[in-house]
């Protein structure tokens, strides 16, 4: 930075661009290491931000007496075809159950999205499971579900969700980033 400085005010200096104390080459390096300082105290900030929101995306063990069923799909627009997935997990992160499938005719990823939930609903009530909390990375379908306010390209899924819902005694929504609704915590 000081050889910068030097080389920078050589040049100022043969084309006459000096004035006073700016000639003087501590000054300049005193501002590039200045800028420098303040460059990276920005680029700290912006790891240390980057590493806070990995933390904030990883997956959580329910509630003691809770079953987590996390779903996801893949929409598939020119087969009109989905992949299915669930894991249910108890408050120890072990996995009781799991499953994989593909749905036909599926119309879009918001439908994909609702289905997987379905399916890991059904799953849970044949386990006879109480207390539930349904997880995905459909940020849409999730805010609808827990204000109760129907989604109208999906009505009749969605109704069906609600409903299947009332046969557990505790059942929650919960969003999570895709990065934390993995297979493996």
């Amino acid at each position: 930075m000081i050889l910068w400085g030097l080389w920078t005010r050589r040049n100022e200096r043969f084309h006459g661009q000096l004035h006073g104390r700016e000639r003087q080459a501590d000054v300049v390096a005193k501002h590039l290491l200045s800028e420098y300082q303040g460059a990276v105290k920005k680029d700290l900030a912006t790891i240390s931000n980057e590493i806070k929101e990995t933390r904030s995306v990883v997956w959580k063990k329910p509630q003691l007496e809770q079953v987590k069923f996390n779903s996801d799909s893949s929409w598939q627009k020119e087969t009109s075809r989905a992949s299915l997935g669930f894991v249910a997990r108890n408050h120890n992160g072990d996995v009781l159950l799991s499953g994989v499938r593909v749905e036909c005719y599926v119309v879009s990823p918001l439908e994909a999205e609702a289905e997987a939930i379905m399916w890991a609903m059904t799953h849970a009530r044949n386990r006879n499971f109480q207390n539930v909390v349904f997880e995905s990375d459909s940020l849409s379908l999730v805010n609808a579900l827990r204000n109760r306010s129907t989604l109208r390209q999906i009505a009749c899924l969605f109704s069906q969700i609600l409903d299947t819902s009332l046969a557990f005694s505790a059942c929650n929504w919960s969003f999570v980033k895709r990065e934390g609704n993995q297979l493996y915590p």
